[in-house]
């Protein structure tokens, strides 16, 4: 009777891992439109990612306590300190949309000022699971750290592209 159990289990985690994985995740061919999360900035301003159209937008949800969101953060930064500021040959400028999903307010201006995160649009999401999170649940995130590239136009064209293909993607597009 528990090996039946146990199969039954282990098929409906495969199931909800490839629904997860495969079906729920953003429409990157077709340029899913950017949930349009209302929120409020670290600095008491209000905000919506359809305040950045025009622009190309990396959004990195990512947390003080996770060991991967801290090793990638630098490479966020670095992609910050390079192409903020610059004009695309199809869009105005590169901003960085930070979402911080924490277990305690206070831990993510650490790291944030440790790592020098420069950019006006941090968030921080206190949730003791990352599905509790209201942005986490528009973005369908499951696991940090995770982002997505979003083009002028506010449409998903790339969720967890390593640094470099971001880097790539961006200096080709340089005016």
């Amino acid at each position: 009777m528990w090996s039946k159990i146990l199969n039954v289990l282990l098929v409906a985690i495969i199931i909800l891992f490839v629904y997860n994985k495969f079906i729920k995740s953003p429409d990157v061919a077709h340029g899913e439109k950017a949930p349009a999360v209302e929120a409020t900035l670290v600095n008491g301003k209000s905000f919506s990612i359809t305040d950045l159209e025009g622009k190309y937008v990396l959004v990195d949800f990512w947390a003080s306590w996770c060991g991967p969101c801290i090793k990638d953060s630098p490479k966020v930064v670095s992609l910050y300190n390079k192409y903020h500021g610059e004009s695309f040959s199809d869009a105005d400028d590169f901003e960085v949309v930070s979402i911080a999903l924490e277990k305690k307010e206070d831990r993510w201006q650490k790291m944030a000022e440790r790592f020098g995160f420069a950019w006006e649009n941090q968030i921080v999401d206190v949730v003791k699971f990352v599905r509790l999170s209201a942005f986490a649940n528009a973005y369908d995130v499951t696991e940090i750290p995770t982002k997505f590239l979003i083009n002028p136009k506010g449409e998903i064209i790339g969720v967890d592209q390593p640094a470099a293909e971001i880097d790539k993607f961006l200096a080709g597009r340089l005016n």
